[in-house]
């Protein structure tokens, strides 16, 4: 009997170890798990503490080697020449359109592809999952190879030179928007939608009062994919609207800040830097969705 408790008090001393081991192996995992999101985090935001910095700056100093990230000579000039309106170029027209333009498209897009990741998740059809399937291939073609099409279309449908090209393709909701959506809509639980049924409820009541309700987290998720790409094309706009000075976006405006001695650089950052910020605030009022409708789309029930 003493003889194995010996045995015991010896082991406890290697099991202690092992144990600390362990633990010094978690901490150093996780402390070099964090260097390396800060050293990405920060790799990330250099390009826009550039772009911060360059609005700032006089012309002369913003070419200079080594790079001065702290302006020598602060000045708030390319802020004052980005508002100042000309005949050319108007920020705050190129907002408007921007915001007119994308925000109904988007909010429209949104709901047409709950309405068929509703149904790819919660009806059964005849070849339901196949459809699907052919659906979601569309994902792996590039824009790039559609773009030609598509531009000869709209062409021959008279939509170039107004926002109907830009609009209407988004209203129908996009392939990953109808995936990320039933991927969500897959984790809802079907006892919810059963027990509806019994009190006479039909799939379109349930859509609205059972799904979208608690959809909510990657439905303003899409939201936020579809309003960035949206806002920050540059591509569509300047394929489509190539006359009427007043249909042009934000993105077309700043890009049109130059004159006859070349790019103004500061005053396009410093347009950079004020269309920055729709985009910050939309993210930081709808962060909890976002990360939530993002780490449960994959989840089924």
């Amino acid at each position: 009997m003493f003889k194995g408790t010996n045995n015991t008090l010896q082991a406890l001393p290697n099991n202690l170890s092992e144990q600390r081991k362990r633990k010094i192996k978690r901490i150093l995992y996780k402390i070099f798990l964090y260097a390396m999101l800060v050293l990405g985090g920060f790799i990330f935001l250099l390009p826009f503490l550039w772009m911060l910095s360059t609005s700032f700056k006089e012309y002369k100093e913003i070419f200079t080697v080594p790079i001065s990230w702290i302006p020598k000579t602060w000045t708030l000039k390319n802020y004052e020449e980005l508002f100042a309106a000309s005949e050319y170029v108007n920020l705050w027209i190129g907002f408007r359109n921007t915001i007119i333009m994308v925000v109904p498209s988007t909010i429209v897009g949104v709901l047409t592809a709950a309405l068929a990741a509703f149904s790819f998740a919660k009806i059964q059809f005849p070849g339901r999952d196949k459809i699907f399937f052919g659906f979601v291939a569309t994902m792996a073609i590039p824009g790039i190879i559609t773009m030609i099409p598509s531009y000869m279309l709209y062409n021959k449908l008279h939509w170039t030179n107004t926002w109907l090209p830009l609009m209407v393709p988004g209203m129908f909701g996009g392939a990953s928007a109808i995936f990320f959506t039933r991927q969500f809509m897959l984790g809802i639980p079907s006892s919810l939608e059963e027990a509806a049924k019994v009190d006479g409820m039909g799939w379109w009541g349930i859509f609205w009062k059972i799904e979208v309700p608690l959809s909510m987290p990657v439905l303003i998720t899409n939201f936020m994919f579809g309003f960035l790409g949206g806002y920050n094309d540059y591509t569509g706009p300047m394929l489509y609207l190539t006359g009427k000075m007043e249909l042009k976006t934000l993105q077309q405006m700043i890009s049109m800040l130059n004159d006859t001695a070349g790019t103004k650089w500061g005053v396009q950052m410093a347009g950079a830097c004020i269309a920055t910020l729709p985009t910050l605030f939309l993210y930081l009022f709808a962060q909890r969705y976002f990360v939530e409708g993002i780490s449960f789309s994959g989840v089924k029930e």
